[in-house]
Parts: structure tokens; C-alpha cells; sequence
């Protein structure tokens, strides 16, 4: 369902002012004043991740196929070898993920660039927890009252400011399984409750979202392992991990390549020398719309 949030809400940010790296505080930061929001789309999307590991796999193809829908549009291909390209614009999906216990979250994210900005509990009243980025504000777009999370969400520092401190790709070979995403997740759903968890674990369960959302719906081996590690455990690869950081360069390439094809020579993903907009689908599945 996609709505148009109007611009008579009140509210209230990915990059910015960072707290020390040595800091591991559990006290959240006070709460953000209310301020008036651009009107912007936003659409809603369900994941469930109760279930048992086989429905939690299925759970996740059907979930990041209607991602990848709901943030795009085809750019080339069909079936299992379809490429999208995102949406221009920061419409924001609001994911709702249900979680053992009947507990709900959200999680944030924009079209254009599918960058994950914050989280909240799924249809609570208290703030949404976003990270610090100078350029952007999630909670003066929702309409809603916010808290800084000290640090920006990008993977390592970047213009001064604090990331996820995870820069390495060596940092981002993460274990994945059913039950550890139900616990990362479930960090992210106390912190919102109550703004009272360990920085640091609440850091690491943004490194697994980001991982199992972002980088899943911009990539197609993510995914599949993403998958396999719901259903029976699995560990995101070095090469995969070395990815993460070239979705940009890696999309304008096969965007060359669609216009001019055999034009742009070889592209090295991840380590991995691939030439050519069939090669590159078989890593990227979600392509970055310029701008």
C-alpha cells in the first residue's frame, strides 16, 4: 500500500556527528525536536521471520522479490536472471519484520539508493531511531520525533564522521542463520522500545540488517546465500563482502553497458574480473538509478 504522508505532519536524520569509537554507552541520546516534513511516499512491506528455517527461506525470496518491485522497475531480463533498476527519488519502504513473540519492527529504507536509515518499533507511539547524516532526516520525513544514534551508516568514517566501523571487508563476513537474525533483530526491537542496549551490539544487528536487506536486494549471490543461511546456515563470503562497496561503480557499468554494449571492457567485483552486462547479472540483481 503506498500513501503520501502530508506536509501538515510534524517531525524530524545516515551521516554525521559521531560519538568516541571507544564508546559503548547504553543510555540513548535525548530526543530530536519535532519539525515540519517535505511531503514524500511512503510504501509498506511485510516480513516474516517467525517461522520455521524452510518458511523463513521462502519468506525471504518472496520478501526481497516484492522489494525489488515495490523500489524499481525492470530494467532487462526475466525470471531468475530479471535486473531492476531503483526508483529515482528518497520515497522511503517502511519493513516491517515480525519477529518471534509477536513482536514487530520497522526498518527504513530509500528507494534510490536503498540506504537503510533507521528503525522503530512497528506502530508505536516512541521515536524513531535514525543515523546521524548532516543530508538526511528520517524522522522530520516520517512526521515523527527522533533519536540520533551518534554515527553515521555507512560501513567505515567517512568525512569525518563515524560509521558502522566496519570498513574491512574482513569485518563483514558475516554468520548468518534463521536464529541469529531473529536475535539481531530482536536488539534493534528493545533498543527501540526503551534506547537502553549495548551500542556496540546494537551496531553489529545494523551490520546484519543492512546485510540481509540492502546488499540482498542489490545483490544476487548475497541473496542466495542470505537464503541459505536462513534455512541451514551459511556465512557471507570475502568476495561478497568485497562487493558491498562497489554496488555504485558496478551499476554504472552495466547501465554503460545496456547503452553500449562491449563499450566498457571488464569490471573487477568483488575480486572477480566479469565482462559485460550478462556477467555482471549474475552478481548484481538491482541496479543504482544515477542522481
Amino acid at each position: 500500500m503506498r500513501k503520501t504522508l502530508p506536509a501538515a505532519l510534524l517531525g524530524l536524520a545516515l551521516l554525521g556527528a559521531a560519538a568516541p569509537a571507544s564508546q559503548a554507552s547504553t543510555e540513548a541520546p535525548p530526543a530530536l525536536p519535532a519539525a515540519q516534513p517535505a511531503t514524500i511516499q511512503q510504501a509498506q512491506l511485510d516480513w516474516n521471520l517467525s517461522g520455521n528455517q524452510r518458511e523463513a527461506a521462502a519468506e525471504y525470496t518472496r520478501f526481497i522479490r516484492s522489494l525489488h518491485e515495490r523500489a524499481g522497475t525492470i530494467l532487462r531480463g526475466h525470471g531468475d536472471n530479471t535486473v531492476w533498476q531503483t526508483n529515482a527519488g528518497n520515497d522511503i519502504i517502511e519493513v516491517i519484520v515480525a519477529l518471534p513473540e509477536g513482536r514487530r519492527l520497522s526498518l527504513y529504507l530509500t528507494t534510490q539508493n536503498l540506504y537503510l536509515r533507521g528503525f522503530a518499533t512497528a506502530g508505536g507511539g516512541g521515536p524513531v531511531f535514525q543515523f546521524t547524516d548532516p543530508t538526511y532526516d528520517l524522522g522530520h520525513q516520517l512526521g515523527r520525533n527522533a533519536v540520533n544514534l551518534g554515527y553515521s551508516g555507512s560501513y567505515g568514517n567517512s568525512n569525518g564522521n563515524q560509521g558502522l566501523q566496519v570498513g574491512d571487508a574482513a569485518n563483514r563476513t558475516l554468520a548468518i542463520s534463521l536464529a541469529g537474525l531473529q536475535g539481531q533483530f530482536q536488539t534493534l526491537w528493545r533498543h527501540a522500545a526503551d534506547g537502553n542496549q549495548n551500542q556496540n551490539s546494537v551496531r553489529n544487528a545494523l551490520v546484519h540488517a543492512i546485510a540481509a536487506i540492502g546488499e540482498g536486494t542489490r545483490f544476487r549471490n548475497i541473496e542466495g546465500t542470505v537464503r541459505a543461511g536462513i534455512a541451514s546456515g551459511a556465512t557471507i563470503t570475502a568476495q561478497e563482502a568485497g562487493e558491498e562497496n562497489q554496488w555504485g561503480p558496478g551499476s554504472t557499468y552495466m547501465l554503460n553497458e545496456t547503452a553500449r554494449p562491449g563499450a566498457g571492457g571488464s569490471f573487477n567485483l568483488g575480486g572477480t574480473n566479469l565482462r559485460g552486462f550478462g556477467d555482471m547479472s549474475r552478481y548484481i540483481s538491482m541496479v543504482k538509478r544515477p542522481g
